[in-house]
């Protein structure tokens, strides 16, 4: 079965594409993908960019998913509130960003939302 996930993230204090695009390119190298991720204008602030990763992740067992998913979404900040369903086998991890966010690197202190989403397809 494939496994797809998908990273949304909004950003903050972003007035131009280019931004975002270095942001995106950033969170590939962190995360160890090669993508084009999807970066449009967020209708609900005008400093804001909406930026979607989507990409194919395996792991042998459901524990292996869980925290690998986990290990994922705290290279780039924390922390994350986890959701899981085992019933769809689904994973949601969220993030907020709060006076308490580190972020492990300075580049991504302009994420200000974050949804980690894991899909059986």
């Amino acid at each position: 079965m494939m496994t797809i996930i998908r990273l949304t993230i909004i950003t903050q204090n972003q007035k131009s594409k280019d931004k975002a695009e270095r942001l995106s390119d950033l969170i590939c190298s962190t995360i160890g993908v090669d993508l084009n991720p999807i970066i449009e204008k967020y209708y609900k602030f005008d400093d804001s960019f909406k930026i979607i990763f989507e990409f194919a992740y395996s792991t042998l067992n459901d524990s292996d998913k869980i925290h690998g998913l986990i290990e994922l979404s705290d290279r780039i900040c924390s922390p994350w509130l986890l959701y899981y369903n085992r019933d769809v086998d689904s994973i949601e991890l969220i993030y907020n960003k709060t006076d308490s966010s580190k972020f492990r690197k300075n580049e991504y202190n302009v994420i200000n939302w974050a949804l980690l989403q894991m899909e059986n397809e």
